[in-house]
């Protein structure tokens, strides 16, 4: 795997909010020579060190068994042209294929035994509010 040598090294500062129940972080990869006391080496032998340009991650409280998690970054993964090329070339033919493949089959989807299984499991129905996602009711489905 090309990315698999790649690590990231990032501090910085955050504040809670008691308000919101939340924490907010902003991090970057401009750290100091250690970590409690611990020195950083700035090379690590056959590893790529990945600069963190911007980052910035959201902690929030939703009750005592869940919490909503968000991370924005911004990586430079240091990967040569040619590599970058082939990313590219593979997302813009490879994965948009894979993806109208995939979304031309989902039309078919709708009226399958396995939708009604999944409009019946209540985690389905947890994970779609959460993602704040529209989910079909159940009545309409099934009686459809």
């Amino acid at each position: 795997m090309p990315f698999s040598n790649r690590d990231i090294l990032a501090e910085g500062t955050g504040f809670l909010d008691k308000e919101t129940k939340s924490a907010s972080f902003i991090m970057r990869s401009e750290l100091n020579d250690s970590y409690y006391e611990t020195p950083i080496s700035q090379e690590c032998e056959g590893r790529v060190r990945m600069n963190l340009k911007h980052g910035f991650m959201h902690m929030q409280y939703i009750d005592e068994n869940t919490c909503k998690f968000k991370v924005i970054i911004n990586v430079d993964m240091k990967i040569s042209l040619a590599q970058g090329w082939v990313g590219k070339m593979v997302m813009n033919k490879v994965v948009k294929a894979w993806i109208y493949k995939i979304s031309s089959q989902a039309e078919n989807f709708k009226d399958t035994e396995f939708a009604k299984r999944l409009i019946k499991n209540p985690i389905y129905r947890l994970i779609a509010k959460r993602l704040d996602i529209e989910f079909p009711d159940q009545d309409d489905v099934l009686s459809g």
